[in-house]
């Protein structure tokens, strides 16, 4: 943890380090110039965290971007960089890749608070041309949601509910479109803008809400996207998918629904069901049992109707009476 500047401080209280469970102050230089109420985010990407902006001791604006990495200070040499101001919303966007500002008091020339949103990337600060939230936030905290992976800005307040806003995408606009299973219903809201199937609309880079609720008689089946799009429902049910989607690039969602059955439930014999099958299917499955039982009895006894032997003492054998049965007392039957 790093912390730096203060309003209490008469010519600067230098650069503290907390780990371990203890504090260190750090003589180094070079150090930005006392001031507080600036912005201060970590920085994944530049190992560090990134400073930008704040007020000095005589009440004006600052607009200079400083590193911290590796227990040492560098000043950013970047053009194009957010006018100067104190008091912005800073934090870091892991979908992005970026620190993330918004806003902040242009005083003493402006006094107004911006509303505009910049991301400082690869040594570059970018303003987003994207539409921010239209929020008037002093003293506001700004972080992102693990779960959802949308930034959350929400201002000091005493009162419920508290100001709050969200800030969705960055960077370039491309082309992602829903298509929904032909002939299937549902309805499709991407950072609250209603979509409609097969056709794309412009989004940038980041993290957004998603919903997908299935029509009256669909069930929502499957749900898969494209390598640059990724998906996280924490809301799902067999009618309703509530989430967030990352953007990373153009792709497609394609959200494959089933048709449920029509009619009221069934009641009655109708309602029976045994490993999965109706009345119906196991009234039908005893019957063709019975039906090649009784098949497979009538056929048995028709073989052995053929294989029987006749009666001895009946038959006679081309007129020798001799051959046609036993003999008795050695000599042979009279005829």
């Amino acid at each position: 943890m790093v912390l730096f500047g203060s309003d209490s401080c008469t010519v600067g209280c230098g650069t503290w380090t907390y780990a371990g469970g203890s504090w260190t102050k750090l003589s180094l230089s070079p150090e930005p110039s006392y001031r507080w109420n600036e912005g201060f985010a970590e920085d994944d990407v530049d190992s560090g965290a990134l400073l930008f902006g704040g007020e000095n001791g005589s009440g004006n604006e600052l607009g200079d971007t400083w590193l911290f990495s590796h227990d040492a200070w560098s000043e950013q040499s970047v053009q194009g960089s957010p006018p100067a101001r104190f008091e912005p919303a800073m934090t870091w966007d892991a979908s992005l890749h970026a620190v993330v500002l918004y806003g902040g008091a242009p005083c003493p020339s402006n006094c107004s608070l911006d509303t505009d949103t910049w991301a400082f990337q690869n040594g570059t600060w970018t303003e987003w041309n994207g539409t921010s939230p239209s929020l008037v936030l002093r003293t506001v905290g700004f972080a992102q949601d693990p779960a959802t992976g949308i930034l959350i800005l929400v201002a000091a307040c005493t009162s419920t509910p508290c100001v709050n806003g969200t800030l969705w995408g960055f960077g370039p606009t491309h082309a992602v479109s829903v298509t929904v299973e032909t002939g299937a219903c549902a309805n499709l809201v991407l950072a609250g803008s209603t979509l409609t199937s097969g056709l794309a609309t412009g989004v940038q880079n980041g993290t957004y809400s998603f919903r997908i609720a299935a029509c009256p008689g669909f069930q929502v089946a499957n749900v898969t996207e494209s390598p640059l799009l990724s998906l996280n429902f924490t809301v799902q049910n067999e009618t309703l998918w509530v989430g967030s989607l990352r953007v990373d690039g153009a792709g497609t969602i394609l959200v494959n629904l089933t048709q449920t059955a029509s009619g009221s439930s069934p009641t009655g014999l109708a309602a029976i069901s045994i490993l999965g099958l109706t009345f119906l299917e196991l009234l039908l499955i005893l019957v063709a049992l019975a039906a090649v039982g009784g098949l497979f009895v009538a056929l048995h006894l028709s073989s052995r109707r053929r294989t029987r032997r006749p009666p001895e003492g009946d038959a006679v054998t081309d007129g020798n009476p001799a051959a046609a049965g036993p003999t008795f007392g050695g000599r042979p039957p009279r005829y």
